[in-house]
């Protein structure tokens, strides 16, 4: 559960982000903060930890004074642990119109999270022989809740690593892109999301153009 407050900005009409579930499982609810060009969105984690996912570049502002202020970039996922606030603002160049997508984890996993800051272990290339289709980066992990950002070229397929236990696979998409579990393959636009539960077989393929999405492992619900 998030409180939620848009302020405006510079010559910007004040106008508040309007919420909508994207998606409400037992493992995690998805929300959408659309936020307007010009404004800015201020989230708090009330009842347990979170995930935030941003659509475009932003930058950030702490709630504390032990917190430090940082950069976004398109499709970066953020831990917030309960409790956290986070101001979400565009400033990069002209003020432009950004969503957050919130993951309200509904469990919570007792062993500290941690942040993937080194690139060269972080970033991976997605390649075919010699030819490079995309990247994959990691954000953060505790060995049980992981996300990584993935993106593809239009017209390739790119199956996720398989984990070594089956679990929840939570992806966002942030732009169209097309996602196959088993026999079934789910269409999805940006800003839309799927649960594949005890799943690590899942191909992603980019139909129609370059393709970025956003895959959160969690441990499988009973």
């Amino acid at each position: 559960m998030f409180c939620v407050v848009a302020i405006g900005s510079g010559s910007a009409q004040s106008s508040k982000a309007i919420p909508h579930t994207v998606l409400d499982t037992d493992a995690a609810t998805v929300t959408a903060y659309d936020v307007p060009d010009g404004q800015s969105v201020s989230l708090k984690t009330q009842n347990g930890d979170a995930i935030a996912i941003l659509s475009a570049p932003v930058s950030w502002t702490p709630a504390t004074e032990i917190d430090s202020e940082g950069d976004a970039e398109p499709g970066e996922a953020l831990f917030l642990v309960q409790g956290t606030k986070r101001l979400f603002y565009s400033n990069f160049g002209e003020s432009s119109a950004f969503s957050v997508y919130l993951i309200d984890l509904k469990h919570h996993w007792a062993t500290p999270m941690r942040a993937c800051d080194e690139p060269k272990h972080c970033v991976r290339r997605i390649k075919i022989g010699h030819r490079t289709l995309g990247e994959s980066r990691s954000f953060f992990t505790n060995g049980e809740v992981s996300a990584d950002r993935y993106q593809l070229l239009k017209g390739s397929t790119f199956t996720l690593p398989n984990s070594r236990v089956k679990s929840d696979v939570l992806l966002v998409a942030l732009s169209p892109l097309t996602a196959t579990a088993g026999e079934q393959p789910v269409n999805l636009q940006a800003g839309q999301a799927q649960l594949f539960p005890k799943s690590n077989e899942i191909a992603v393929t980019a139909s129609s153009g370059m393709a970025m999405w956003v895959v959160v492992r969690m441990p499988a619900t009973e």
